[in-house]
C-alpha cells in the first residue's frame, strides 16, 4: 500500500532524484488525524462486532443445555443478561460506527481536493512539448475520473478491510480462549482468503492499468468532439466521431472482460474456501464435541459461527481489494504526471528578478518539435532593439509562431540563444519572464466569465487601467453598449462573440499590464479593414517604449514597422522596411503583390456594370440609411442572468429512475440477461444454505455419539456442495455482469455522445449546458454507473432475494420469529431510503452547484493562454474555490452517509438480540422447542447479517442511479422542433435570404441582422464585408442552421431550409471556419470526416487543390500522419488548408468560406484563392472576408452593417460609390 502512504503523509518526495526535491503535500496534519480516527473506529468496531455471535453461540449453548426447561427462572434470567449485554455492545458499534464514516469522508475528501489541486498546478507546470504528447482530454479524465476511482478505494472500502480483518482476528482470538484445536481449524480460512485477495490483486493489475489508459482515451474522444460540436455537426461528422470511440470501447470491452472473469474467479474461490472450511470445521468440531475435548456442545456453533461469519464478511471484500487495485493504479498515473512536473516552471538557479527593457536577440537557433521529424528554426538570427517593433513575415510553417513559442519559454532552442537585454533567457524564470511580455495570439481564447474578469484574470490591475486598455484594443464602445459594460458575462469561450469582438478583448487583457514586449501573433487577422486601422494606431501608441513583435499576412498592416523580417525554410531571407523590401523586389514584393486590391476609376466601374448587367439582372436595392461615421456595430448583449434552466424539482427526490433508465438497455442482450436471471436463483440461496448447514450441525450435536456421524458426513457435504456451487455461480455471475454492464456503459456513452453531437447549437449557448458542462457531465458520472449494472446491482438483488429466502426459512418453524425479522427488516429499510433520499437530494444539489468538473475542463483546453499570460495562480485560486462549494455538500452527503452506516452496522445487534428474547420468551412459556427457535433464527438472522453485508454497496448503487438521471437528462433537455425538417430536395445552389431578423437565443431583445436579404443566384460568388460583429458569421451560422431566424427566412432553391433535413442540407454545403478546427486523427481522417470510402485519390486531389499536398507527403506518414489534438503538430496555416482540403472534397453545391485563409500567408493565400476559385465554379460560393485581396473578384460584394445590408455591388461599383467599402479598400492598401 505504498501509493496510500504517499496519498497519506504529509509529505513526499517528488523524484528519485533528490537534487529535484519537490515537496507534494496532498495531507495536512488535521486530515491525517480524521483519517487515523476513523481507522480506529474501524478496528474497534471491528473488534466489538464479533460479540454478537459469540453472545449468540452463548445463548445457544443455553437451549442446547438447559432450554428444554420450562418455565426455568435462572435459564431465562441467563439469557436476558446476555441480551442486554448485546444491545449495549450493539449502543458501542452504532457510535463507533458513526464516527468512522464523518471522519472518514473528511479526511479523504480533502486529501482528494489537495490531490486535484496538486494535480492541476502541476499541469499548469508542464512545458509545451509534454502537453503536445498528452491530449487535454486524456487529463480532464484523470483529474475527474481517477479521483472518483481513487476517492471509492481510500474511502469507506479502506475503513471496511480494516474493520473485515479487526472482525476476524478479534473473533479468532476470543474463540482461542474456549478451543484452540477447533479455532485453528477455523483460522485458516483468514489466511487462505488473504492469499486468494492477494492473487486477485496481482492477476489483475497490469488490466487495470491498461483499463485506465483506454478510459483516459475514450473521454478524451468525448471530450474534443463536443468542445468542437460545431465543426462535427458541419461535417456531418458524428458518425466518425461515435466510430471513433467505438473502436477505443472495443479494445477497453477486451481488457475490462478479462479483469472481471478473474475478479469474478477469486471472488468464487474465497467463497469455496469459506464454505468448505466451514463444513470441515463443523465436521471437526462435533467429534472434538463426542470425543470429550470439547465440553459444551454449543461451543462448536460458537466457534465455527463467530469465525465463519466474520470470514464470510472478510471474503465478500474481494471487490474492495479490486477498488483499491483500481485506486493504486489511478494514484500512480496521477502521481506520475505530478512527479514529473517541476516544482516550478523552469530550472534551478533562474533568475526570478527580471525587469526587460525589452533588447531581445536570436542567435542561430535551431528548433524541433518532438512531435515532428523536420526542424523549423534552422539557424535564425534576428535582433530587436528596445522600443523597435518589427515584423515577421513569411510562408505558413515557416517558423513565426515558433519563435514566439520559444521567446515565451513554451519551448526551448535545441541549439543556439535567445537573449533579452543581453541576458539568456534560460537563466530567467518562465513565469517571471511572461509578466514583462504581452501576447496576443492567432486564435483568441476567452474564459467563461464577465468581460472584466477576463482582461484583469486576477492580477493587480484597476478598473482604470482596465478601461484605458480596452478603449485602446478599440473595444471599450461594443463593451459600454452592453447593459452590464464590463460585467456582462460572456458564456464559454466567449461563444456568442464574433471573432472581431473576441481578438479586441484579448488584446486589452495583453495591454492592461503595460508589459515591456508586446508579441502579436496575427493579433489583428479578425478586425476588419477600418477596426484594424483604428487598433493598429493604437497598437503604434502603445507601443511607444516597449519592444513589439508582430506576425502577420496582412501586409498593409505592416507599413509603419521598424523593420521587417521575412523568414524561409527557418531562416532570415529578407531585412528592411516595408518600401525598402518592396524596392528590393525579392520575397516580400511578390507578396505584396498578391494583396494589393484594385483601385478602378469610373470608367471601370462603368464597364464593369454593362457586363453585370448582362450577367444577372439588377436587383432592387433596399439599403438601410445608417450614419455615416458608424462602422461599430451595437453588439448584442450576452448576459446569461435567467437564462439558466433550472433543475426539476423530481430530481432532487429519491429517485430509481436512473437506473430503469439503464435498464431499458438490457433488452438488447436477451440471452445474457436471461442466463443472468437464471443463475441469479440459486445464487440468492446463499444465506439459507449457510444458514441451513449450522441447523445440520446443531441436529448433529443432539444426536448420540452413536449415530451423529451420518448427520456429521451430512453437514460436511451440504458446505462443500454449497462451496463449490457458489464459486461457479460466482464466477459466472461476475463475468457476465462485468459484460453486460460494460455493454450497456459503452452504448450508453455512444447514444449520449450521438444525443449531443446532433443538439441543435442553441442549447450549448447556455452556462448550463455548454460544451465543458456536458462534457465535465458525462465523464465525471459514467464511471458511477457502473454501480448499477454489475456486480453490486447484482449482490443488491441477490442479498434482497436472500433476505426473503432466510426469512421464508423462519416462518414455517416459528412463524412469530419470520414475521418480527420481517418487521425489523422493513423497519430498517424505511430508515435506509430516508438516509438515502436525503443524500440523493444533496447529491443533486451537489451535480446543480458544483462547476469545479467543467472549470477544470476549461483550464485545460486553454492551457497555453493561461501559462502565456502568467495567471497559473489565478485559475488556481478560482478552482479551489470551486473545490470549497463542493466541500459543503461532500460533508452533508458523508454525515447522512454516515448515519446509514452506522445504523446498518449495529442493526445486527439489535435484530439479534430482539430476536433472541423473543424465541426465549417462546421456549420459556413451551411454546416452540430449543432446535426450531434455532432453525427459525438462523432464518432471520440471516436476512439481518446479509442487510449489512450488503449496505456498503447501496450508497454506490443510488449515486450511480443519480448519476444516470445526470447522464440521461442530456436527452432530455432542450427538445427543438425548429430544427426538425426531414425534406431532402434537390439542391442546386440559389440562395434567397429574405427579411431575416435574428436575435441569439440567450439575449432575445437585441437583433444581431435586422429585416437583412440578400439574392444569391445559383453558382454566384459573392462577399459579406463590414465591421467586426456586424452579423457576417451569424448568416454563415443561420445558412448551415446552427440557428433559426427570428423572423424572415432562408431558402435555397426557393425552398425554406427549415423544412430540409438538416444532415441533408450539410452534405450539400462545405464551410472554412475562420478558426480550423482538426481532430486528434491522422490527416486522411480529418478531411474525409463525415464521408465514406474515400478513395486516396481523391484526398491527394483536393490537397493539391488547397495547396496542402506538399507539405503533407513530406511527412513520413505522409496521409496517415497524425496531427495530434487540435492539430497541435501542425502551423496555423498548415491546419488551415486542411480545412480547405475537407471542404473541397465535398464537392459542396454550396460554399461557405468564414475567414477561410486568414490564417495562411500571402503567397499560399493566391495559390489557395485561385484553388477556390476555381473549385467554386459552377457552386453559390458565400465569403467572409477582412482581407479584401480575397474578395475583388468576387460576382457581388455586400457591406453589411448594423446587422442590415448597406451597399452592394461588385468590387469596381463599390469602390466608384467612394463610401463605406471605398475606405476599406484605402485602408488596406499598400501604396
Amino acid at each position: 500500500m505504498k501509493w496510500m502512504q504517499k496519498l497519506c503523509r504529509p509529505t513526499v518526495s517528488a523524484f528519485g532524484d533528490e537534487s529535484k526535491v519537490a515537496d507534494v503535500k496532498f495531507a495536512k496534519s488535521s486530515d491525517l488525524i480524521f483519517i487515523i480516527t476513523a481507522l480506529i473506529c474501524a478496528l474497534l468496531g471491528g473488534t466489538i462486532q464479533p460479540t454478537v455471535l459469540l453472545i449468540g453461540g452463548w445463548i445457544t449453548d443455553l437451549y442446547l443445555t438447559n432450554g428444554n426447561t420450562i418455565g426455568d427462572e435462572e435459564f431465562l434470567k441467563s439469557v436476558l443478561t446476555l441480551i442486554y449485554a448485546g444491545l449495549g455492545f450493539g449502543v458501542i458499534t452504532l457510535v463507533l460506527a458513526l464516527i468512522q464514516g464523518i471522519c472518514i469522508q473528511r479526511g479523504t475528501s480533502r486529501i482528494l481536493d489537495n490531490l486535484r489541486k496538486e494535480f492541476l498546478g502541476a499541469i499548469l507546470r508542464q512545458d509545451a512539448n509534454w502537453l503536445d504528447k498528452n491530449p487535454s482530454g486524456g487529463i480532464t479524465c484523470q483529474l475527474n475520473e481517477n479521483i472518483e476511482i481513487i476517492s471509492d478505494g481510500l474511502g469507506n472500502k479502506c475503513c471496511m478491510l480494516v474493520r473485515g480483518f479487526a472482525m476476524f482476528t478479534s473473533s479468532i482470538i476470543a474463540c482461542a480462549f474456549i478451543n484452540w484445536q477447533l479455532t485453528f481449524i477455523t483460522f485458516t480460512m483468514g489466511p487462505v482468503s488473504a492469499f486468494v485477495l492477494h492473487l486477485l490483486t496481482k492477476v489483475n493489475e497490469l488490466t487495470n492499468s491498461e483499463l485506465m489508459t483506454l478510459s483516459s482515451q475514450s473521454h478524451a474522444i468525448i471530450e474534443e468532439s463536443i468542445l468542437n460540436v460545431r465543426t462535427v455537426q458541419a461535417c456531418n461528422g458524428q458518425n466518425f466521431m461515435i466510430s471513433k470511440l467505438r473502436k477505443v470501447n472495443e479494445q477497453i470491452k477486451k481488457f475490462y472482460n478479462k479483469s472481471t472473469f478473474w475478479a469474478g474467479f477469486f471472488d468464487g474461490l474465497a467463497l469455496f474456501v469459506i464454505y468448505f472450511i466451514t463444513g470441515i470445521s463443523l465436521f471437526f468440531g462435533c467429534r472434538l464435541y463426542f470425543d470429550g475435548q470439547i465440553s459444551k456442545a454449543g461451543d462448536v456453533i460458537l466457534i465455527v459461527n463467530t469465525i465463519c461469519v466474520t470470514g464470510y464478511f472478510l471474503g465478500l471484500l474481494g471487490p474492495h481489494m479490486s477498488s483499491l487495485q483500481r485506486a493504486a493504479t489511478s494514484f500512480q498515473l496521477l502521481y506520475k504526471t505530478i512527479a514529473s512536473a517541476p516544482k516550478t516552471e523552469g530550472k534551478e538557479g533562474e533568475s526570478k528578478v527580471f525587469s526587460a527593457k525589452g533588447n531581445i536577440e536570436f542567435k542561430n537557433v535551431r528548433f524541433k518539435y518532438a512531435t515532428r521529424d523536420k526542424e523549423v528554426l534552422r539557424g535564425l538570427s534576428l535582433e530587436v532593439l528596445p522600443g523597435q517593433t518589427i515584423a515577421l513575415v513569411g510562408t505558413s510553417g515557416c517558423g513565426k509562431s515558433t519563435s514566439i513559442g520559444l521567446l515565451t519559454k513554451l519551448y526551448r532552442a535545441s541549439e543556439g540563444e535567445i537573449l533579452i537585454d543581453g541576458q539568456n533567457i534560460d537563466m530567467l524564470d518562465a513565469k517571471c519572464l511572461r509578466q514583462q511580455i504581452g501576447v496576443v495570439q492567432q486564435e483568441p481564447k476567452l474564459f467563461d466569465g464577465t468581460i472584466i474578469e477576463n482582461i484583469k484574470l486576477g492580477r493587480n490591475v484597476d478598473q482604470k487601467t482596465i478601461q484605458t486598455a480596452a478603449e485602446i484594443a478599440n473595444a471599450s464602445s461594443f463593451i459600454e453598449k452592453l447593459e452590464n459594460g464590463y460585467e456582462t458575462r460572456l458564456g464559454p469561450g466567449g461563444v456568442q462573440l464574433s471573432g472581431g469582438q473576441k481578438q479586441r478583448i484579448c488584446i486589452a487583457r495583453a495591454l492592461v499590464t503595460s508589459p515591456s514586449i508586446l508579441l502579436l501573433d496575427e493579433a489583428t487577422s479578425a478586425l476588419d479593414s477600418h477596426n484594424e486601422v483604428i487598433v493598429n494606431k493604437a497598437l503604434t501608441k502603445a507601443s511607444e517604449g516597449r519592444t513589439t513583435i508582430i506576425i502577420a499576412h496582412r501586409l498593409s498592416s505592416l507599413k509603419n514597422v521598424d523593420r521587417i523580417y521575412v523568414l524561409d525554410q527557418g531562416k532570415t531571407q529578407e531585412i528592411g522596411k516595408h518600401d525598402e523590401l518592396i524596392a528590393l523586389g525579392g520575397i516580400y514584393a511578390k507578396l505584396a503583390r498578391s494583396q494589393e486590391i484594385e483601385q478602378s476609376s469610373k470608367k471601370d466601374w462603368e464597364r464593369e456594370e454593362l457586363r453585370r448587367a448582362e450577367k444577372m439582372k439588377k436587383k432592387s436595392r433596399n439599403v438601410e440609411i445608417i450614419e455615416p461615421n458608424s462602422t461599430i456595430l451595437q453588439e448584442h448583449e450576452h448576459n446569461f442572468v435567467g437564462s439558466i434552466i433550472t433543475e426539476n424539482e423530481q430530481e432532487q427526490k429519491i429517485s430509481f429512475s436512473g437506473i430503469a433508465k439503464l435498464m431499458n438497455y438490457l433488452p438488447k442482450h436477451p440471452k445474457m440477461l436471461a442466463l443472468i436471471i437464471l443463475l441469479s436463483i440459486p445464487r440468492a440461496i446463499e444465506l439459507c444454505s449457510y444458514g441451513l448447514g449450522m441447523s445440520f450441525a446443531f441436529n448433529t450435536l443432539q444426536r448420540t455419539k452413536e449415530d451423529y456421524m451420518t448427520w456429521n458426513w451430512i453437514t460436511l457435504g451440504e458446505q462443500t456442495l454449497a462451496g463449490l456451487t457458489f464459486w461457479t455461480l460466482q464466477a459466472t455471475l461476475m463475468y457476465l455482469c462485468g459484460w453486460i454492464a460494460n455493454e450497456v456503459m459503452n452504448e450508453v456513452k455512444e447514444s449520449i455522445l450521438n444525443e449531443v453531437l446532433n443538439k441543435p447549437i442553441p442549447y450549448f449557448d447556455n452556462p448550463e449546458t455548454s460544451p465543458s458542462a456536458c462534457v465535465s457531465r458525462i465523464i465525471s458520472h459514467a464511471h458511477n454507473c457502473y454501480a448499477c449494472l454489475d456486480h453490486r446491482a447484482s449482490r443488491f438483488i441477490m442479498f434482497i432475494a436472500g433476505t426473503v429466502f432466510s426469512l421464508l426459512l423462519a416462518f414455517p418453524f416459528v412463524w412469530e420469529l419470520g414475521l418480527l425479522g420481517l418487521g425489523i427488516t422493513i423497519l430498517l429499510t424505511i430508515f435506509s431510503l430516508h438516509f438515502v433520499s436525503v443524500a440523493h437530494k444533496a447529491h443533486s444539489e451537489k451535480s446543480k452547484m458544483d462547476k469545479s468538473g467543467e472549470f477544470a475542463v476549461e483550464i485545460v483546453e486553454h492551457i497555453r493562454s493561461i501559462k502565456l499570460l502568467a495567471v497559473e495562480g489565478y485559475f488556481e485560486d478560482r478552482f479551489a474555490d470551486y473545490l470549497k462549494i463542493s466541500e459543503r455538500y461532500e460533508n452533508k452527503i458523508g454525515l447522512i452517509s454516515s448515519l446509514n452506516f452506522a445504523v446498518t452496522q449495529s442493526y445486527v445487534f439489535a435484530c439479534d438480540m430482539l430476536l433472541f428474547f423473543v424465541g426465549t420468551l417462546l421456549i420459556y412459556h413451551g411454546r416452540y422447542t430449543p432446535d426450531k427457535i434455532f432453525l427459525a433464527f438462523n432464518g432471520a438472522q440471516m436476512s439481518a447479517w446479509g442487510v449489512m453485508y450488503f449496505s456498503p454497496w447501496f450508497p454506490e448503487i443510488i449515486r450511480g442511479s443519480a448519476s444516470a438521471n445526470q447522464i440521461f437528462s442530456l436527452f432530455e433537455k432542450n427538445k427543438n422542433p425548429e430544427f426538425s425538417g426531414k425534406e431532402k430536395p434537390e439542391i442546386k445552389g440559389g440562395v434567397v435570404v429574405e427579411d431575416l431578423t435574428f436575435a441569439y437565443p440567450a439575449t432575445p431583445h437585441r437583433n444581431v441582422c435586422e429585416e437583412l436579404s440578400l439574392n444569391i443566384p445559383k453558382g454566384h460568388s459573392i462577399a459579406l464585408v463590414g465591421a467586426s460583429g456586424c452579423g457576417k458569421s451569424t448568416i454563415i451560422s443561420m445558412l448551415e442552421r446552427f440557428y433559426a431566424p427570428k423572423a424572415g427566412k432562408i431558402a435555397i432553391d426557393k425552398n425554406d431550409i427549415s423544412v430540409i433535413d438538416v444532415n441533408y442540407l450539410r452534405q450539400n454545403i462545405a464551410v472554412v471556419g475562420q478558426e480550423p478546427v482538426l481532430f486528434n486523427a491522422s490527416i486522411r481522417e480529418n478531411i474525409t470526416i463525415g464521408l465514406d470510402d474515400i478513395p486516396l485519390e481523391e484526398v491527394q486531389n483536393a490537397c493539391k487543390v488547397a495547396n496542402a499536398a506538399n507539405f503533407i507527403e513530406s511527412f513520413p506518414l505522409g496521409y496517415d500522419t497524425p496531427v495530434g489534438e487540435g492539430g497541435a503538430s501542425l502551423s496555423g496555416g498548415q491546419k488551415q488548408r486542411i480545412a480547405i482540403a475537407r471542404a473541397i472534397i465535398r464537392k459542396p453545391n454550396i460554399l461557405l468560406l468564414d475567414e477561410a485563409t486568414s490564417a495562411l500567408d500571402t503567397q499560399s493565400e493566391e495559390i489557395v484563392q485561385k484553388a477556390l476559385r476555381s473549385a467554386t465554379t459552377g457552386r453559390t460560393s458565400i465569403i467572409v472576408a477582412h482581407r479584401l485581396s480575397t474578395v475583388q473578384h468576387c460576382d457581388t460584394i455586400y457591406y453589411i452593417s448594423r446587422g442590415a445590408v448597406a451597399e452592394y455591388g461588385t468590387h469596381a461599383e463599390l469602390v466608384a460609390m467612394n463610401s463605406k467599402y471605398a475606405r476599406l479598400v484605402a485602408a488596406q492598401s499598400l501604396t
